[in-house]
């Protein structure tokens, strides 16, 4: 009876489905009903006391993958979650597949799809070894079971399948072939049952809180083999809720390496092809940032809404000076400028305008997807909010310089003096950098906004601060304009700095980051004249001193040798004191005059 039902609701429930209201009373229902009744009844379900027989067709309306499941009351008595044992119906009714599965529901309300698809697929691979009989009985193990579905629920069973074996129709197996087969699937539920405790490893530890970045474009500088490429990979890998050492490629991270002869945009974004017909040639570049907007949209978000818990994709653009950058990446430049969060939500302006057809074929995309309609309707692929571009650069002959324009856009992070290679600490590193994310704001738009900083509110130190440096910098090419004055105080948001010494801190980081990269020059270009200190070092290490003394309330003076403030940018590993660290300006400025001093010509940039 069991097959002869099995092969009834194949043959006419897609007629139903289509035809007919959902009702209780329907023939259809009576084919479900008598299947459970077989399966409670056998001696394999009533051995197993705790074991219940449960099916649905739906809820108010036809179930596009309908299912008869048995699960044991010690592990779940719902399908949204534990592991049980399911039957589960192709969608287009060509077959059914006994099945060892996992329930989806409740693991993607407390992870969100992606999250969850990846614990099921942990948790499958540590069932998997409690599986090996199953493949005697032509059971298979991997991950390539076919529902044939269209929706995401039918979709998420292929992901939650830890065994299967498909019955195709006209082709249902005899009722003892059947039952044989459950009493092979129950066994291991048993084993299942008595090893789970010990067999399923705990779920990762869930990430830190990110810090938002002011700026989504980083650029890490410093010699060959700090770690800077290493630490783009891991921080994708920890904003997973992976160590930093896990051996896997997260699938938010992109490297992409820089060739010397990228001269233009489409290098990087990809170019039209004209040769065996018209096509798009895209690039690991834009496949990447289109994936970043996969994130946002499978999280629930859209072009303007973006959704917590929306991870960043991180893209390394390695030796990412080995080619002119303002050449090849000035699309890029130029859009970043126009990203815009507000209460409407967010903004971009496309960075892929033309050809959106050609560009939608080339990645696979398709109109009845949700994400490229909302592309086409958009005119163009916009930044994705969650996009974070860190370019690695060293500074030699083979390298290019950096403009102004480049050094304005993006957040200049010396690698060394931020991340420092500790060599005492090679085996057993005490400090390790703190979780990074994306930016979820691009201006301060009143002091409002600024109220609830405890050491700064509504920021008025930080205008203070930074128009004292400005007035040092008037006379010469590097005076800082409104967007400096912004990503000031988008930093002090950021760091919601506590006290005194953790402002100066961010002020600190800051002038690395954004004032001290943009000056360089001969000794006329930086007014010093070899004897007094009048130059524009002199001034700018003078003011510094003088401010982060005051807020240090140090009476006799302060050296960039024995002062020091909060690290804002790495945490302690072993729960002491958050670690501390030198004022890195004092000590860069210190660097760049004695070099001014010895060469006439100084720079950031080592």
């Amino acid at each position: 009876m069991i097959q002869q039902n099995i092969e009834r609701i194949l043959s006419e429930y897609i007629q139903a489905r289509n035809t007919r209201p959902f009702n209780g009373q329907d023939q259809t229902f009576h084919y479900f009903n008598t299947i459970k009744t077989e399966l409670s009844e056998s001696p394999e379900v009533q051995s197993r006391p705790h074991i219940q027989v449960k099916f649905s067709l739906g809820q108010g309306n036809w179930a596009r993958v309908p299912w008869i499941a048995l699960m044991d009351d010690r592990e779940t008595t719902t399908t949204q979650e534990g592991v049980y044992c399911v039957f589960l119906f192709r969608e287009d009714m060509s077959g059914i597949y006994i099945t060892f599965n996992q329930g989806v529901t409740a693991l993607i309300n407390k992870l969100g799809q992606n999250d969850a698809r990846r614990e099921l697929h942990r948790r499958a691979q540590a069932i998997h070894p409690l599986c090996a009989p199953l493949i005697e009985s032509n059971f298979f193990l991997n991950n390539e079971i076919d529902l044939r579905a269209g929706n995401a629920l039918g979709t998420n069973y292929e992901h939650s399948t830890i065994a299967y074996k498909l019955y195709e129709r006209g082709l249902v197996p005899p009722d003892d072939n059947i039952i044989s087969d459950l009493n092979a699937i129950l066994t291991v539920y048993d084993e299942y049952l008595r090893k789970k405790t010990t067999i399923i490893p705990p779920p990762p530890s869930p990430p830190m809180r990110p810090i938002p970045l002011a700026k989504p474009f980083l650029l890490l500088a410093g010699i060959s083999g700090t770690g800077k490429t290493r630490f783009v990979r891991s921080q994708a890998a920890r904003s997973n809720g992976w160590s930093a050492e896990d051996h896997r490629k997260p699938d938010n991270y992109e490297l992409v390496a820089v060739r010397p002869d990228w001269h233009e945009p489409s290098d990087l974004l990809g170019y039209v092809s004209r040769i065996d017909g018209t096509q798009y040639v895209s690039t690991p570049f834009l496949s990447f940032l289109v994936k970043a907007w996969k994130e946002v949209f499978d999280k629930g978000g859209s072009l303007h809404q973006i959704i917590d818990g929306t991870r960043p994709f991180w893209l390394c653009l390695d030796e990412m000076n080995l080619a002119p950058v303002e050449q090849y990446f000035a699309d890029y430049l130029s859009i970043l400028e126009s990203r815009k969060w507000s209460d409407e939500g967010y903004s971009s302006l496309p960075i892929i305008g033309e050809h959106l057809d050609l560009v939608m074929t080339a990645l696979g995309g398709s109109e009845a997807d949700v994400m490229w309609k909302a592309f086409l309707d958009n005119n163009g692929i916009p930044l994705p909010p969650n996009l974070i571009v860190a370019g690695t650069v060293n500074m030699d002959e083979t390298t290019h310089g950096f403009s102004r324009k480049v050094i304005d856009r993006a957040l200049t992070i010396d690698f060394p003096e931020f991340f420092p290679n500790r060599f005492e600490e090679f085996f057993e590193p005490k400090t390790e950098p703190k979780l990074l994310g994306y930016p979820t704001l691009s201006q301060i738009r009143s002091e409002k906004e600024l109220a609830a900083v405890p050491a700064d509110p509504g920021g008025k130190e930080s205008v203070k601060f930074l128009t004292e440096i400005n007035g040092i910098l008037k006379t010469s090419p590097f005076e800082l304009a409104y967007r400096a004055m912004n990503e000031l105080l988008l930093a002090v948001k950021c760091f919601n700095p506590e006290n005194e010494k953790q402002l100066t801190a961010v002020w600190d980081d800051f002038l690395m980051q954004k004032v001290l990269p943009r000056i360089e020059g001969d000794a006329e270009k930086l007014q010093y004249n070899g004897e007094d200190e009048t130059g524009i070092l002199d001034k700018l290490k003078e003011l510094f001193e003088k401010r982060f003394k005051s807020k240090d309330n140090i009476e006799e003076g302060i050296t960039s040798r024995t002062s020091t403030r909060p690290d804002l940018m790495n945490r302690s590993l072993n729960g002491g004191n958050p670690p501390e660290c030198r004022y890195k300006s004092l000590d860069k400025i210190d660097w760049m005059q004695n070099r001014l001093r010895q060469n006439q010509y100084t720079s950031f940039w080592a």
